[in-house]
């Protein structure tokens, strides 16, 4: 099978990444044709991995080993100087430049126009993501930065889990840090994301915290043998790998992931413009004396409740340095944040009265998680407030769909399942359910397993008071 190799594309890509990650224009010979090579041959090696053929690239199936059609290497630069003069010129007689009127945004219009024409170009675009070829142009800059910030973040986490009263110091640390990446360009902000995504350490369970048993009877499970097309199906495990479940579920660190939620919002539109900010190079990670962060963090505060106090005053809080929440400030609370804030509100309760270690690790995993410099959760009283102010979105019980299979696993599970360290946990999270949509189905599953001894406390927790003198008729009916 004869694949004729879409240099033009390839290329276009290779300096796209080399502006959002180096702020570099120049690539030279030399590398450029080490990256063609190594870019077909990671082709190659995606198309014998046969999980990803058979399922990713289901719109261009290769039925047989492609044998690529390749061009002399200077037949291909003079093409690419031909077909696109306003974005190339040769430099130094070694070198191809992009030009300096040229920009991200024309490289990208280049590679729209070449993907709407060609067909199974993703292949290529999969290939050039690789660490083969970050290696090869050698970006690095960015990952050091947030290498030598996950030290920071790291530390935020011991913070929280060890009730520490540096705490607030840390994250005005964060705080900074955020700050500073506030207005980088969106591509440098997509650079940012993708690094800190190939940073996160693979999480993962000693032994699942569901009965994989009782999930493989559940009505949402579907056997991978049968799902033969590769067709979406719901698979709870990356569900329990993801940063709030794996808080409450799993016990090694958040850090990596915690970072990668932070930078979900670095370079979203909604802050002020400033157009010398378009740079990354003067980004640091700062250790501040701790009397000095102290005294910061006293003054931030105090800006803060200003602003509060005094809405008129805006001149004074533009002057300070910083005025107000450094990332998702504009947004609203994604359903997400909406279901877990709820989870530690009916955590935070249950612990009044049932007070245990785990579960005391638990809420401080999932403060840590869940807090940043705004909504402070790690002081008691604001997991309340956010509550509170949760309950003043607009939300479906369709909104929470993603969430609903596993809670309707769980009021199976909690009954068909010895007792562990996690039952109160999903117990918590059918509540927290059901307390964001009131979905009567869960009344239902309960309902079968009222012959259980511990079909009331279970019932209690969950439903509470609301319910319990009709769930405790029902168990002296029977």
């Amino acid at each position: 099978m004869e694949i004729i190799v879409p240099y033009e594309y390839i290329t276009i890509i290779l300096f796209s990444i080399n502006l959002a990650y180096e702020k570099k224009k120049i690539i030279k010979y030399s590398t450029l044709k080490n990256l063609y090579n190594t870019i077909l041959e990671e082709v190659l090696v995606n198309y014998h991995n046969h999980d990803l053929d058979q399922i990713y690239y289901l719109e261009d199936k290769w039925e047989e080993e492609p044998k690529f059609k390749t061009l002399p290497f200077f037949v291909v630069i003079n093409n690419i100087l031909n077909k696109y003069p306003n974005l190339f010129e040769a430099y130094n007689s070694n070198s191809l430049k992009l030009k300096d009127r040229a920009d991200y945004d024309d490289l990208i219009q280049a590679m729209t126009e070449i993907e709407q024409h060609t067909k199974g170009i993703k292949r290529f675009y999969d290939a050039i993501y690789s660490d083969n070829i970050f290696s090869l142009l050698d970006i690095k800059t960015i990952k050091n930065i947030l290498i030598k910030y996950l030290n920071i973040e790291n530390q935020i986490e011991r913070d929280y889990l060890n009730n520490d009263s540096k705490l607030a110091k840390h994250l005005f640390i964060r705080e900074l840090f955020l700050y500073d990446l506030k207005n980088i360009p969106e591509e440098s902000a997509d650079a940012f994301r993708y690094t800190a995504l190939s940073l996160r350490e693979s999480v993962d369970y000693e032994e699942l915290p569901i009965d994989y048993e009782v999930w493989k009877k559940c009505d949402y499970y579907v056997a991978p043998e049968v799902d033969k097309e590769g067709s979406v199906i719901f698979n709870i495990i990356p569900q329990l790998k993801s940063l709030y479940q794996y808080a409450i579920f799993g016990t090694e660190s958040l850090s990596s992931l915690k970072l990668s939620s932070l930078l979900k919002w670095v370079g979203m539109k909604g802050f002020e413009d400033d157009e010398d900010d378009d740079d990354f190079s003067d980004i640091e990670t700062i250790e501040l004396p701790e009397a000095d962060a102290e005294d910061l963090v006293e003054s931030y505060e105090e800006s803060k409740n200003e602003e509060e106090n005094d809405e008129d005053d805006g001149k004074e809080a533009e002057e300070t340095v910083i005025s107000k929440r450094t990332y998702s400030n504009y947004l609203s609370p994604t359903i997400e944040n909406i279901f877990f804030t709820t989870y530690l509100y009916e955590l935070n309760n249950y612990l009044k009265t049932n007070k245990t270690q785990t579960l005391e690790l638990t809420k401080n995993r999932l403060l840590y998680a869940l807090d940043d410099g705004d909504l402070n959760l790690y002081q008691e009283e604001n997991i309340g407030k956010v509550f509170e102010e949760n309950k003043m979105v607009q939300v479906e019980e369709s909104d929470f769909d993603f969430l609903m299979i596993e809670a309707i696993f769980f009021c199976d599970e909690v009954f068909q399942s010895p007792v562990n360290d996690n039952t109160i946990k999903k117990l918590l999270f059918i509540k927290t359910y059901y307390t964001l949509t009131k979905d009567k189905e869960l009344i239902d599953i309960f309902n079968k397993y009222k012959d259980r001894p511990e079909y009331y406390f279970y019932s209690k927790i969950v439903f509470g008071n609301i319910l319990g003198n009709t769930l405790k008729r029902n168990l002296e009916e029977n």
